[in-house]
C-alpha cells in the first residue's frame, strides 16, 4: 500500500463500529479536522450507547490550515482605532475653542418701523417730507 497526499488511517476499538456507521465515521473524518474529528466520534458513540470502552485514533496526510483566530479580534482593535483617530481628527478641527457663528441681534419693532418710514418718505428740496403711498400694512401695536 502506498500512502499519498490526503490519505486518512483510522485506528479504532469495536466500541466505535459496532455503534457508528461506516457512512457517519467517513463523514465527519472527511468533514472535520483529525482532532475535532476523535472527539466527535468519540462523543456519537458514547450517546449511541457503547457497551465499554471508545478508542479512536486519526492518522491523516492532509495539510491543515492554520486557524486564523486572530483576525477578528485585529478588525475589531482596527475598527475602534479608526473610530478614535476620526473622534481626534473632530475635535482638533474645533480648536478647543468656541467656534459658533456669531450671534446677530433682530431688530425690534421699533427699529423696523423706523426703516419703513424712512423708506416711505422723500425729501423735497424745499426741506418738506411726503410720505408715499404703500400697500405695507402698519403695525397694530408699539412695543415700546
Amino acid at each position: 500500500m502506498t500512502v499519498e497526499p490526503g490519505d486518512v488511517f483510522i485506528l479504532c476499538s469495536d466500541g466505535l463500529w459496532d455503534v457508528i456507521s461506516e457512512k457517519v465515521i467517513q463523514e465527519t473524518v472527511t468533514k472535520q479536522p483529525p482532532e475535532r474529528a476523535v472527539k466527535t466520534l468519540i462523543d456519537l458513540t458514547l450517546r449511541g450507547g457503547a457497551p465499554d470502552n471508545v478508542t479512536v485514533i486519526i492518522g491523516s496526510t492532509r495539510t491543515v490550515k492554520p486557524q486564523r483566530r486572530w483576525l477578528w479580534p485585529l478588525l475589531g482593535l482596527l475598527a475602534v482605532l479608526l473610530v478614535a483617530i476620526g473622534a481626534v481628527a473632530v475635535l482638533a478641527g474645533r480648536g478647543g475653542a468656541n467656534t459658533l457663528a456669531p450671534v446677530l441681534p433682530v431688530p425690534t419693532t421699533a427699529a423696523l418701523t423706523t426703516e419703513i418710514a424712512a423708506a416711505q418718505t422723500q425729501t423735497h428740496a424745499a426741506g418738506g417730507i411726503e410720505v408715499l403711498p404703500s400697500d405695507t400694512p402698519s403695525p397694530l401695536f408699539n412695543r415700546d
